[in-house]
C-alpha cells in the first residue's frame, strides 16, 4: 500500500490478569499474490491455510524484543503488499496489551537528481541499500550493515558495530568522535577497522574519507613488508652495527628516544612517540 506494510511487531505494556503470560504468539500473513507460490521451508512452524493466509506458529521474539516476519518470506514477496496480524493467545479475561506495528514504508523514487535519506532502526542484521544516486543512508543502534551502492554516499553506522561498504563513487564515512579518539587498523582484506568509542567498531570498505568531529581524513597504507626508503636494508649495509650504526637520540626535542641510522642513502631518523612505536 501506499502507506508501507508491516514487517514486525513489538509488544509494549502488558497486565496479565491471570498473573502469567501468553501462551502462544503466532504472525498471520495474508499476501496479495498466490500463497501457494511462497515456500515454507525452512521456516519453523509455517502453515498454509486454504483461505491463503499463511500462520507462523509460536513465534519468538528477537534480542531486541521483535516479532517478525521471516527474512525468507520477505524476500519472495519481494516489493508486493500483504496483510500482517500478530495474534497473542491464552490470556483471561482482563488482560490488556499495547504493542506496535515496525511498518517498511512505501519509497516512491520520483525522476531528477535527489538525495535519498535511509533511516535504520538499528536491529541486529539490519541490511540498508542505497541507490545509484548519492544517499545519505543512517544506522543506529545494533550491528548494521551499510551499502551505499555506486552514487556518492554518506554512511552513518550509529552506535552498533556495523560493516560498511561504499561501492562504487567517492563516499564518506562519519563518526560523532574526533580522530584522536579513534583506532584505525588496516587489515590483511583490505577493509579497515574503526574503533571509535560510542560510535562502536566497524568494518569499513569502499570508502574514501572518513568524516570526524574535528575534520575531513583520508587514510593511505603501506604494502606490508615494503622499504621505507630505497637502500635502507639489509642488503645495503644494515645487517651489522659495524658499518652503518644506528643510534638512539632525542633528535626533535620532544622528550622522546628517536632512532638514528646511516646507510648509503645518508642518514634516517624515526621520530619516536608518547605510545612508544615510530
Amino acid at each position: 500500500t501506499s502507506e508501507g506494510r508491516a514487517e514486525g511487531f513489538t509488544i509494549g505494556s502488558a497486565t496479565f490478569a491471570n498473573g502469567t503470560g501468553p501462551s502462544f504468539v503466532n504472525i498471520q500473513i495474508t499476501p496479495q499474490i498466490d500463497a501457494q507460490a511462497i515456500s515454507l521451508a525452512g521456516v519453523a512452524g509455517a502453515t498454509l491455510l486454504p483461505t491463503g493466509t499463511i500462520v507462523i506458529n509460536n513465534v519468538v521474539a528477537n534480542a531486541n524484543g521483535v516479532y517478525r516476519v521471516p527474512q525468507s518470506i520477505l524476500t519472495q514477496l519481494g516489493d508486493g503488499d500483504f496483510q500482517a496480524i500478530l495474534v497473542v493467545g491464552g490470556l483471561s479475561i482482563g488482560s490488556t496489551l499495547t504493542g506496535t506495528a515496525r511498518v517498511r514504508e512505501a519509497s516512491p523514487i520520483p525522476e531528477g537528481l535527489f538525495v535519498q535519506t535511509f533511516n535504520a532502526d538499528g536491529e541486529s542484521g539490519l541490511q540498508i541499500t542505497g541507490t545509484t544516486l548519492g544517499d545519505t543512508i543512517v544506522g543506529a543502534g545494533a550491528d548494521d550493515l551499510l551499502l551505499g551502492g555506486s552514487g556518492n554516499d554518506t554512511l552513518t553506522g550509529g552506535t552498533g558495530n556495523d560493516v560498511i561498504y561504499g561501492g562504487a563513487g567517492t563516499d564518506v564515512a562519519t563518526y560523532a568522535v574526533a580522530r584522536a579518539q579513534a583506532v584505525v587498523s588496516h587489515n590483511a582484506d583490505g577493509t579497515l577497522t574503526i574503533a571509535a568509542g560510542a560510535d562502536g567498531t566497524d568494518t569499513v570498505s569502499g570508502v574514501e574519507q572518513y568524516r570526524f568531529s574535528d575534520g575531513l581524513y583520508s587514510f593511505t597504507f603501506r604494502a606490508p613488508g615494503a622499504a621505507v626508503i630505497a637502500n635502507f636494508n639489509p642488503a645495503s649495509g644494515w645487517t651489522t652495527q659495524d658499518l652503518f650504526p644506528r643510534h638512539v637520540a632525542d633528535v626533535n626535542g620532544d622528550g622522546f628516544a628517536d632512532v638514528v641510522g646511516f646507510g648509503f642513502s645518508g642518514v634516517l631518523v624515526s621520530f619516536g612517540s608518547a605510545s612508544g612505536s615510530f
